[in-house]
């Protein structure tokens, strides 16, 4: 019988740390998912597809180039516009804008030009030929 009692207590710790992560994992993409406060300002954004690629037109008027991040996520980018006004680099705005293709960072290219940043992600698809 105390087989059986231990056996009980590992599946039940390993349902337990199944279920920690699942919990976990839904905590931090809520976080990152997060709607802004109430009157906050959202950046502007434009999409363009292509054959070739994919372009995104992001609005940020009179905001200095050295205070926008861009991550690369599976499936989105993130656009982000640090606060200049502390020493640690705060999140002032933030914008994910899902990307309907797999894509690497070699692939993106930006420009930021008269408060409009220019992001293209170029497609690399091939032709799979049919034995």
């Amino acid at each position: 019988m105390s087989e059986q009692n231990s056996s009980d207590s590992k599946n039940s710790r390993g349902y337990q740390d199944v279920m920690r992560s699942i919990d976990d994992f839904f905590h931090q993409t809520y976080r990152r998912f997060q709607a802004p406060p109430l009157f906050a300002q959202s950046i502007a954004v434009r999409t363009q597809e292509s054959l070739e690629a994919f372009i995104i037109y992001a609005e940020l008027p009179g905001v200095d180039k050295q205070l926008i991040h861009l991550e690369a996520l599976p499936h989105a980018l993130a656009i982000r516009v640090m606060s200049s006004e502390s020493s640690e680099q705060s999140v002032e705005k933030e914008r994910l804008v899902s990307i309907p293709f797999v894509y690497g960072e070699k692939d993106i290219k930006a420009n930021y030009k008269d408060g409009l940043l220019r992001i293209t992600i170029h497609r690399h698809r091939q032709s799979i030929s049919i034995d």
